[in-house]
């Protein structure tokens, strides 16, 4: 007699609703299984299968961990455990990929598994496991994206801070960072770099007050101290003049 499976799992190739996996199982518990099959695009994964039918993909460890073995009986007090541990692995390996193509803060995180509808119980001890063996951390997050953006993109201390604040980094955190910045020996070089850049742009403005206030907003925008710009100011005038 032909066992009573999901109609997912009947006919898989039929177009309908991505499966909700707890849904699936609780379905079909209790069920045996009849293959653990390791996957032959990862070797730290395996298949499971129940009646010849796939049911679920799982690492390797997790289903020794969870004693997913070939002839276990999965009953419904099982089904929990096994979609956590599933869910906890996707959302794992979905946050290392993104971690292997640029650092992010765990506030990013947190916000990016959000818009997929992760619950924060799920994402916290993730989280917590990577700060741990120091795959997430606040302060080098900030101190690779203080660096970048004042030597790459000629932003200054302040405009850095408010970006590092939106971003989650903590008060403590961002003023460690940018003490380095703000004592910064070669502050005049930086400033009159980026004002040499857009020389052209200011000398359009023949007025000299005009001229001078626009260099001074310029830099202002660009999150330099009120201080350096004005310290400074009469300096970088006379060069682009020259």
């Amino acid at each position: 007699m032909e066992r009573n499976l999901p109609k997912q799992l009947k006919n898989p190739t039929e177009k309908t609703e991505k499966p909700d996996l707890h849904e699936i199982l609780n379905e079909l518990v209790p069920f045996r299984i009849s293959e653990v099959v390791v996957q032959k695009n990862d070797s730290s994964r395996v298949s499971i299968f129940s009646e010849g039918m796939f049911v679920f993909g799982i690492s390797l460890f997790d289903a020794t961990s969870l004693s997913l073995h070939k002839g276990t009986e999965v009953t419904a007090h099982q089904v929990d455990d096994i979609c956590a541990t599933i869910l906890r692995d996707q959302i794992k390996s979905w946050m290392l990929g993104l971690l292997a193509r640029r650092p992010y803060s765990r506030f990013q995180l947190i916000r990016k598994a959000r818009t997929k509808q992760y619950r924060k119980s799920d994402i916290d001890p993730i989280l917590d496991d990577f700060e741990s063996k120091g795959w997430l951390n606040d302060h080098e997050f900030a101190k690779a994206y203080a660096n970048d953006k004042y030597n790459l993109a000629g932003w200054g201390p302040n405009k850095i801070k408010m970006y590092l604040f939106r971003e989650g980094i903590s008060q403590q955190i961002i003023e460690k960072v940018l003490s380095k910045l703000d004592d910064d020996p070669d502050i005049y070089e930086t400033l009159e770099r980026l004002v040499q850049k857009k020389k052209n742009h200011f000398l359009r403005e023949k007025d000299t007050f005009k001229r001078k206030k626009k260099v001074v907003d310029y830099l202002m925008r660009k999150g330099f101290n009120g201080n350096d710009v004005f310290k400074f100011i009469d300096r970088l005038i006379i060069n682009i003049n020259s």
